[in-house]
């Protein structure tokens, strides 16, 4: 199976996934988080802003969006990322093809 790697990170889902028998590409908007996934597993990986981007070649998307901005765990007064909530409400919403 072909599958899209969002929030690529580190590369390790990607790296599950492959290890599974799975075919990746990984996808990363943070270029040094990117830099490192590419050590990891088959290192197929892109820097790039998902939200303007579709995965019509992939069978299925995984995304493992951090989840510090959702998560009452987090440091008090620690900056939230907007991006990471807008991304997850995005892949929820009925069209995911425009972020608006």
């Amino acid at each position: 199976m072909k599958i899209a790697v969002l929030f690529d990170g580190g590369g390790l889902a990607r790296l599950g996934l492959e290890q599974a028998g799975h075919e990746c590409t990984g996808y990363e908007i943070d270029p040094v988080k990117h830099y490192l996934s590419g050590f990891v597993g088959s290192g197929r990986s892109v820097c790039l802003d998902v939200t303007k981007f579709s995965f019509p070649e992939y069978d299925a998307v995984w995304a493992s969006p951090p989840c510090q901005v959702r998560s009452p765990a987090r440091t008090q007064g620690e900056p939230l990322s907007p991006y990471s909530a807008d991304l997850v409400d995005w892949s929820l919403s009925p069209e995911p093809d425009s972020l608006g």
